[in-house]
């Protein structure tokens, strides 16, 4: 099964989504033998949005790889491991946004550190274009992070409510649906939390906000650090 699989978990359970197309693929690969794999995905759901997903696995079997490419997502992939009939299966990390914004193919690099050295690779990719969409009442924005386990996931989820006099009230959940305790960065919001917990932001305007990108940073207490991109309502600029 395919990486990108569990994500139907934490952002497609309420959709039928339609994939814009195959996956747009980033491959490092020696003598025909891939290496490390990038894979970028885009669907389209029946609301409106579209969920940007991107893979990277690890084909190395003798060592974990770090990542990192200039949208600030970055991470640690562990090593893959050996199946029957010494099939190599890959170890991987999923990333994931939703986006009402318009979509289309851009290029992407990635530094990365594996057995072997370092090395930049460069292709294609889905990202968001055109103008940032206004919020309204019901419209929610969700970035996830997916670690090797499937059992292991961060989600950021932005949603706007109109207040009853006026106005509209902002809500940033960060949730911790792994199995150890970590630190979150989302922006301005910044929380500690144990496995299995989650914190909410509030914030109250009169304000009409617009969609935003920005990064969500991961620390774990004994672990890796990752860094990926969200989508969430902020000030119109």
């Amino acid at each position: 099964m395919s990486g990108l699989q569990p994500l139907a978990a934490i952002l497609l359970t309420l959709f039928s989504p339609d994939r814009l197309s195959p996956p747009l693929t980033v491959e490092l690969s020696t003598n025909g033998r891939p290496e490390v794999r990038m894979a970028s995905t885009a669907w389209r759901l029946p609301n409106g949005q579209t969920v940007l997903a991107t893979e990277v696995r690890n084909f190395h079997t003798d060592g974990p790889i770090e990542y990192g490419n200039r949208e600030q997502a970055a991470g640690v992939v562990r090593a893959a491991g050996v199946g029957d009939g010494n099939v190599v299966v890959p170890a991987s990390v999923v990333f994931a946004r939703t986006t009402y914004r318009a979509v289309d193919e851009d290029t992407q690099s990635y530094d990365l550190t594996r057995p072997g050295g370092p090395a930049l690779v460069g292709g294609r990719r889905w990202a968001e274009t055109g103008p940032a969409p206004a919020a309204k009442p019901g419209r929610l924005l969700v970035a996830s992070l997916r670690l090797e386990d499937p059992r292991d996931r961060v989600a950021c989820t932005s949603a706007v409510a109109a207040r009853p006099k006026g106005g509209f009230t902002y809500s940033y959940v960060v949730r911790n649906d792994t199995r150890k305790p970590l630190a979150v960065e989302w922006g301005e919001f910044s929380a500690k939390l144990d496995a299995g917990k989650s914190k909410t932001f509030e914030v109250n305007s009169a304000a009409v906000f617009a969609e935003r990108s920005g990064t969500c940073k991961v620390s774990f207490e004994k672990g890796p650090e990752y860094t990926f991109r969200t989508t969430a309502w902020q000030p119109a600029k």
